[in-house]
């Protein structure tokens, strides 16, 4: 294994396979159902960060699917599991819990001692590495899928010695999950070619320009049969805002407090209804008391798939008024869900949300989400007619299947030594 070997690590759960697994079926390939792509049996470990909201849910939707995409019927030979995908998911442990509600035997989890940005507590990187080492050497994975910045920063000196494959390495692809910082007007080279090191980088927006020929755009998939259009109620009394959203300075929430002052409440009544957890929850609570907003903006904290699903319910249109962002899930699932959307104009939003869904306006202006706030009241009537355009946005181009098609692709690439 790249990066020299290292004795076991007392801590590191011992990785469990089902006995008799081969690591090629021999040709005999399973059909992927609906994808109409056989498959040879691999391992792929997945490493995460710790991460909520939509990084979270990208991965409920798509471990799932990577591993029922391509399992086929028990086999005595191949263990209880069939033939397929072997998933290893290394998460913090909080993350591992909640990613364990997925119930399918071909996924298994190690917990990594990972808590808060590495930039943080820099005395966790060695620790974090050697343990990543050492499940490497244990499962021994065909493919690596690092998810997000961070854990390609952490990983990537643990799996590559330089940017050649090297006897034995597995394939390692990145997917990028927000725009890349820049300081102040590009990407600091260091960074660059940290990246490189990696077989494959998958960034979910086109707007994630990455000057490499490993570069692949996978937008981010919603499956329309799990979010029904949801009915809109009476257009009468407050107009319903509904925000599903991490609360970190990225998201742009704190732009909520500046846009409202001086609202007309008895022109225009309006209610926001925040749904998410972060760093910034309180600063944010005690900034719309200050600005005398209680009653309009309420902060309801993490809800759960259900839940959300009664808020978009609740709600006539989505806020989104990010700083940065890749491919936000939590408006692709608003438009699935019939809701038009208000969102600023970063990351892929200019390619999903067109005139016809919702409003894109500048980023960092509280003048331009006033107005738009505005505009949307003054076109209550219209709200559901924008609404089901913005479902049929998001069933072109941005199926979960589609998803999990490009992502195997990568996988088959990675594991014949292909380039990325």
């Amino acid at each position: 294994m790249p990066g020299g070997s290292a004795g076991k690590d007392p801590g590191c759960p011992a990785v469990k396979r089902p006995q008799g697994r081969k690591r090629c079926l021999d040709g005999e390939g399973v059909p992927a159902p609906g994808l109409g792509a056989a498959i040879v049996n691999m391992r792929v470990l997945h490493v995460v960060r710790p991460a909520a909201g939509g990084m979270v849910r990208h991965l409920e939707l798509l471990l799932p699917r990577l591993a029922g995409a391509v399992l086929g019927p028990a086999r005595a030979d191949l263990g209880p599991a069939g033939a397929g995908l072997e998933l290893l998911v290394a998460a913090p442990a909080d993350l591992a819990d909640r990613l364990m509600d997925i119930q399918t035997p071909a996924i298994q989890f190690s917990p990594l001692p990972w808590s808060g940005p590495l930039w943080r507590r820099p005395w966790l990187v060695p620790g974090l590495r050697r343990r990543l080492r050492a499940i490497v050497e244990a499962f021994q994975p065909d493919v690596v899928h690092l998810h997000g910045l961070e854990a390609a920063l952490l990983a990537l000196p643990v799996l590559v010695r330089d940017t050649t494959r090297s006897g034995g390495r597995p394939g390692v692809c990145v997917t990028l999950h927000n725009a890349l910082p820049a300081l102040p007007r590009q990407t600091p080279g260091w960074l660059l070619r940290r990246l490189e090191q990696a077989d494959a980088l998958i960034m979910v927006s086109p707007a994630m320009s990455f000057p490499s020929p490993k570069a692949i755009f996978i937008p981010n998939g919603i499956d329309l049969a799990e979010n029904p259009p949801e009915p809109f109620g009476p257009a009468a009394g407050p107009l319903r805002v509904a925000v599903l959203s991490r609360l970190s300075r990225e998201k742009g929430l704190d732009l909520i407090a500046p846009a409202l002052r001086g609202w007309n409440q008895q022109e225009r009544p309006l209610e926001i209804r925040i749904a998410g957890d972060g760093p910034l929850l309180n600063r944010l609570r005690n900034e719309m008391e200050r600005s005398r907003l209680g009653d309009m903006v309420h902060f309801l904290g993490f809800l759960p798939p259900p839940a959300v699903r009664r808020l978009l319910a609740w709600s006539e249109l989505l806020l989104l008024p990010s700083r940065s962002e890749g491919l936000p899930l939590a408006v692709l699932e608003a438009m699935a869900a019939a809701r038009p959307v208000i969102a600023t104009r970063v990351g892929g939003l200019p390619w999903l949300v067109n005139a016809g869904a919702g409003w894109l306006i500048e980023p960092n202006c509280p003048a331009a989400l006033r107005e738009a706030l505005v505009e949307a009241w003054a076109r209550r009537h219209e709200l559901e007619t924008m609404g089901q355009r913005a479902r049929q946005r998001v069933a072109v181009g941005y199926n979960v299947d589609e998803m999990v098609a490009r992502t195997l692709a990568v996988y088959r690439a990675l594991q014949t030594g292909e380039p990325g």
